[in-house]
């Protein structure tokens, strides 16, 4: 199996897994997704799919992909500053509003809760600080203020919470 992964907007990830069947001489959609603000990645044969709500894992069961919600801790670095957030009753709770970060510095946003409520993650001011690689946390690039939005639902912002987030020296 092999993975390729190409850019797009609005940090969605498209994952499609094909197979071909050489007796028909076709090739069959076993599996087709849309996640925003997702990564995938193969690991140990199991395809991980990451997302602000979650890490669901699909695995072949020799006849079609089944996916589990899975609960993976990200990995953080000493440098790395923290916040820990939960959607319950469909509310956004962090554990800090406000954040100050040096250049370079990653800010890492962890989801505590293990329910199934949707939610999207917005930051403004491109250029103060981007989105890591890793899919769950933000660099920091130049000095200046921005917030992140954390909200429930994907649009229910009457219940998001912001995160101001400071970028110094």
């Amino acid at each position: 199996m092999d993975l390729k992964t190409v850019g797009g907007s609005g940090w969605s990830t498209n994952t499609t897994v094909l197979s071909y069947d050489p007796q028909t001489k076709s090739l069959k959609k076993n599996l087709d997704l849309t996640n925003y603000n997702s990564t995938t990645e193969l690991k140990n044969n199991q395809l991980l799919v990451h997302t602000p709500d979650g890490d669901t894992e699909f695995s072949w069961n020799g006849e079609q992909f089944e996916g589990k919600q899975v609960f993976l801790q990200p990995s953080v670095g000493l440098k790395d500053k923290v916040i820990h957030y939960a959607i319950s009753n469909q509310e956004a709770i962090v554990n800090s509003q406000s954040v100050n970060l040096k250049i370079g510095q990653r800010l890492v946003l962890i989801r505590d809760d293990q329910n199934k409520i949707s939610q999207r993650t917005m930051f403004d001011a491109i250029g103060v600080i981007d989105s890591d690689d890793k899919g769950n946390g933000f660099i920091a690039k130049a000095v200046g203020t921005t917030k992140i939005t954390i909200i429930p639902n994907e649009y229910d912002w009457d219940k998001s919470k912001v995160i101001n987030v400071t970028v110094i020296q």
